[in-house]
């Protein structure tokens, strides 16, 4: 892949308790990526392999090969309580935010809450 920006396509909301990425990765598994960070940007490299069935190629239009995406993270993310969940080809990175310093200056995390990533399909 020559243009790895926007691949694989991601969308970023706020909860107001994280940050919530969301990548589509049909076809791969956690361990085909590699999630890293710095105090600013989050990393996601990893490799989607072609698929071919034999003969000759008609259209291709499904990406393969190696990529990397660098997210800035903002400047309130705890970067180091990032939750990675993988399911049905949609990779979640929940990144919870800092609360405000307290009275004494600290800055607290708001707990990873595993009831928080139910899922309701409608």
């Amino acid at each position: 892949m020559a243009n790895t920006d926007g691949f694989p396509p991601v969308d970023v909301s706020d909860t107001g308790e994280e940050y919530l990425f969301e990548f589509d990765l049909p076809g791969l598994k956690l361990d085909d990526l590699q999630i890293s960070r710095d105090d600013a940007t989050l990393y996601l490299e990893g490799e989607r392999p072609t698929r071919r069935c034999g003969g000759q190629s008609l259209r291709s239009e499904r990406p393969a090969g190696v990529f990397a995406r660098r997210l800035p993270q903002p400047a309130d993310a705890c970067a180091d309580e990032i939750h990675a969940i993988l399911q049905d080809g949609v990779l979640e990175l929940h990144v919870p935010r800092r609360l405000p310093p307290d009275e004494n200056g600290r800055s607290n995390i708001i707990p990873f809450k595993e009831t928080h990533y139910e899922h309701t399909h409608s």
